[in-house]
């Protein structure tokens, strides 16, 4: 069996996602396919997760389309200075059973935190919202930053 440290090092040397190149047809049909399917989930409302509990607040903050401000991206929940504190407080108190989590461990929940977003790309890589945002963002929207590009993760209930 190997150690953990020989795991560690056997991961594959770090590499940036390949774009994808819209002018192959099989590609641009399944942008537009996953387009659609986004299209269908723009305006839902996400939860403030705080120590492990799910959030609503009666403040929101709406995501608006740039190109589109009528239309809403999303809604999340305005944390209140208390609720941010209180997150902070419970992170601070679970920090010791973290820090004991071995490195092995961790290095697996990142890779499936990266599988989980390599898969929501779509089947083609594709399911990125913000091309809602700009007209233009189809050929360019790949090498956008994080916040241009996403909607919120959806981790399993």
């Amino acid at each position: 069996m190997a150690s953990q440290t020989d795991a560690l090092t056997q991961l594959p040397e770090f590499r940036n996602e390949p774009y994808t190149d819209f002018s192959i047809p099989a590609n641009r049909k399944a942008m537009e396919e996953a387009l659609e399917k986004v299209r269908h989930q723009l305006g839902h409302e996400y939860d403030l997760l705080i120590g492990g509990e799910r959030v609503r607040t009666t403040d929101k903050l709406k995501s608006l389309n740039p190109a589109r401000p009528a239309e809403v991206v999303g809604i999340v929940q305005k944390a209140s200075p208390e609720m941010a504190a209180n997150a902070i407080e419970l992170a601070a108190h679970h920090f010791p059973e973290w820090s004991r989590t071995p490195a092995i461990d961790r290095v697996r929940m990142l890779l499936n935190t990266a599988n989980l977003i390599r898969l929501r790309k779509c089947p083609a890589k594709l399911t990125k919202a913000p091309i809602f945002h700009r007209p233009d963002a189809t050929a360019s929207s790949e090498g956008a930053s994080v916040e241009e590009n996403s909607l919120p993760l959806r981790w399993p209930n």
